[in-house]
């Protein structure tokens, strides 16, 4: 019978350019037998010739609920549900990352940061941004973000029954002040500039030129709506 072997490489978004080329060269003549698993959080730093040699399967994240859960399974009462729920929402979907942020302590700076960031006048914003810095959690800080727009949206659109569907429960009374603050379009549109501020990352800009152009572009686009 004719061996085979399974070679698995995690975070193959992460690679350098010279261990990429050389994957590359392996893939086009692979050797007989012989199988790659690529593990990526996402595809946008792969080489698209590799992505051409490749199957792609994708793995759908956890919902903040299923990490949220998992979390009150794993700690107990050692801490409140509020908190953990803020560590799911920042984790992006993965419950080792929801681990990292709670264990790591730093939850309550990203909240924080992500609502200031939110609600600071439009005058204010880059000194906001400076203080932030370029900061290590750069992926949790705008998953955050996409939750709080989003909750911020359900409220614009459901003000009587927001509580039911927002996610960050514990936040409620911050998310209806930024529901105030924009527009329901703006709000909608929040999504689509979080999306390239990630992509933006994930090809190396600075971090906080690319946050300082997102919340400024959403809050341009509330003011043209108000207009």
């Amino acid at each position: 019978n004719e061996t085979k072997k399974t070679i698995i490489i995690e975070n193959a978004d992460k690679m350098q350019e010279s261990v990429r080329n050389a994957l590359l060269k392996i893939l086009e003549e692979p050797p007989q037998g012989v199988y790659f698993l690529l593990g990526a959080t996402t595809e946008f730093s792969i080489l698209p010739t590799v992505l051409s040699r490749t199957k792609k399967m994708e793995i759908l994240p956890f919902s903040i609920k299923d990490v949220t859960d998992a979390l009150v399974r794993i700690y107990g009462n050692k801490y409140d549900v509020s908190t953990l729920e803020i560590c799911a929402a920042a984790s992006g979907g993965c419950l080792g990352e929801a681990q990292n942020i709670l264990e790591g302590g730093y939850y309550k700076t990203l909240i924080e940061n992500a609502f200031t960031l939110c609600l600071a006048d439009s005058s204010k914003l880059p000194s906001v941004v400076r203080a932030i810095g370029e900061t290590k959690h750069k992926k949790e800080l705008l998953s955050l973000l996409r939750l709080i727009y989003r909750d911020a949206l359900l409220v614009k659109k459901n003000e009587k029954t927001f509580t039911k569907e927002i996610l960050l429960h514990s936040e409620k009374e911050r998310i209806k002040e930024i529901a105030q603050n924009y527009t329901l379009y703006s709000l909608l549109y929040a999504q689509e500039e979080l999306s390239k501020a990630e992509l933006q990352v994930q090809f190396n800009a600075v971090f906080s030129q690319c946050i300082e152009l997102c919340i400024s572009n959403i809050r341009i686009k509330s003011k043209a709506d108000h207009s």
